[in-house]
């Protein structure tokens, strides 16, 4: 069985316009790969477009970023997290819509 690695929104999805507005993509990936059963890695750092090396403060708000979405919203705790939801949503629509 292949381990799911996760998503990543990619280098090309950063802008050097809205700076902050790259960690509010790369955090909403992170938390995509989270809900699918990946690592969640807050990438790329949101300084990523002005070039080479990341700044003090990029790594620091990935590092929080990540720590938030693991230790503190526990959506690692869980292989699949979707998994549950899902199935509850087909079982309660397969059974005529009484609680389960």
């Amino acid at each position: 069985m292949r381990p799911n690695t996760g998503i990543l929104i990619g280098n090309s999805s950063t802008t050097v316009q809205g700076l902050l507005n790259n960690l509010t993509r790369a955090v909403i990936g992170t938390v995509c790969s989270a809900l699918s059963g990946g690592m969640p890695m807050v990438y790329p750092p949101y300084d990523e477009p002005l070039g080479p090396g990341y700044s003090l403060e990029s790594q620091q708000l990935s590092e929080d970023a990540f720590r938030i979405i693991h230790h503190e919203s526990k959506l690692c705790e869980v292989v699949d997290p979707l998994r549950r939801f899902i199935l509850y949503g087909v079982a309660y629509r397969s059974d005529g819509g009484r609680d389960l």
